[in-house]
């Protein structure tokens, strides 16, 4: 598969500037082995190789897993006439796992109740595995043909996530610049470089020469459909659309868009007890703010929760009753 645009390279509605997104020729291998949920995938072949009447082929695939909301296919299917090259969606991978993603059966790691295993830490697959890896195998080999990829996700059910996007850096000079380049131009005000657990998806797929990215939009512990996220989800494909000359027009970012460096601080419980967080995902911090409580029932503070650096919430655990070493945030910093 070779990827070819006749445009002049796409420009970007801020500061930002991109280089064009280079033709090149899919070459399959298979690579050792993780990251945590799937939600959904979006992949891209910019070659319009399959027209029909003067219009790209376009072609739509449903499947399940766990977690985009449903909304999300239907509304980025608005303008086919204007898609050039080949757009297939998947909003959920795996049923199985998506039918008893509850709190109350606690498969909050995306682990299938058909053999007990994570979806995300299988690729590439084996065609004579277990289900999840027979999944996998026939998923990637549809990515492993693509010009890109975009793992859709929503946040876990126990985490109030922050808005932003990841570019993996597993991959070549050409695939880790190619993926960033699609990372900023979902148009979030946070972007971050991260070095995928191995047998994850985007490991895999940018190993195998595929840019891949991951758009992380969604208040997973929320029970009900948020709209917000799902535009979140929409406009970001649709910017990467346009980068990759899929469709007329620019990509709009935030014109105060930041990025995030690769390493975590996390804040964790001291003492058990109720947990009184403070701060929420997307609040900027300082070294040394306060952020929350922990307490007895009665209110009596039993330990006081501390910034240890100047950043931003990537995640608040949302729980109330907590223990010795549990995660209570993932606090970032901001890189530039």
């Amino acid at each position: 598969v070779t990827a070819a645009s006749t445009s002049s390279g796409p420009s970007i509605h801020s500061s930002n500037s991109f280089s064009r997104f280079s033709g090149r020729s899919v070459k399959y291998r298979r690579a050792s082995a993780t990251s945590s949920m799937l939600t959904g995938f979006v992949w891209f072949r910019t070659t319009p190789s399959r027209a029909r009447s003067g219009t790209a082929e376009r072609k739509t695939s449903s499947m399940s897993a766990v977690g985009i909301q449903f909304e999300f296919p239907q509304r980025l299917d608005s303008e086919p006439s204007q898609l050039r090259g080949r757009l297939i969606v998947v909003p959920v991978v795996n049923m199985a796992a998506f039918q008893f993603r509850t709190p109350m059966f606690k498969l909050t790691a995306g682990i299938s109740p058909m053999d007990g295993k994570n979806l995300n830490g299988v690729f590439p697959g084996r065609e004579d595995g277990t289900i999840t890896e027979i999944l996998a195998w026939h998923l990637f080999q549809l990515v492993a043909e693509a010009d890109a990829h975009v793992d859709l996700r929503g946040g876990d059910v126990a985490e109030s996530h922050l808005v932003h996007s990841i570019h993996p850096v597993s991959g070549d000079e050409r695939v880790n610049r190619v993926s960033e380049e699609m990372s900023r131009a979902c148009g979030y005000e946070y972007y971050q470089p991260r070095m995928p657990g191995e047998r994850s998806l985007v490991y895999e797929a940018s190993v195998a020469g595929v840019p891949s990215i991951i758009t992380q939009s969604g208040l997973g512990y929320k029970t009900q459909p948020n709209e917000e996220s799902i535009d979140g989800h929409v406009t970001a494909v649709h910017n990467v659309m346009k980068y990759l000359g899929m469709m007329p027009g620019e990509p709009v970012v935030s014109p105060s868009q930041k990025l995030l460096s690769m390493d975590f601080d996390q804040v964790r419980a001291e003492v058990p007890g109720v947990f009184q967080g403070w701060i929420d995902q997307g609040d900027l911090v300082t070294a040394g703010q306060k952020i929350g409580e922990i307490t007895d029932l009665d209110g009596t503070v039993l330990d006081e929760l501390i910034s240890p650096i100047d950043g931003v919430v990537h995640e608040l655990l949302v729980r109330r009753v907590v223990f010795y070493g549990d995660l209570l945030y993932n606090l970032v910093k901001i890189a530039g």
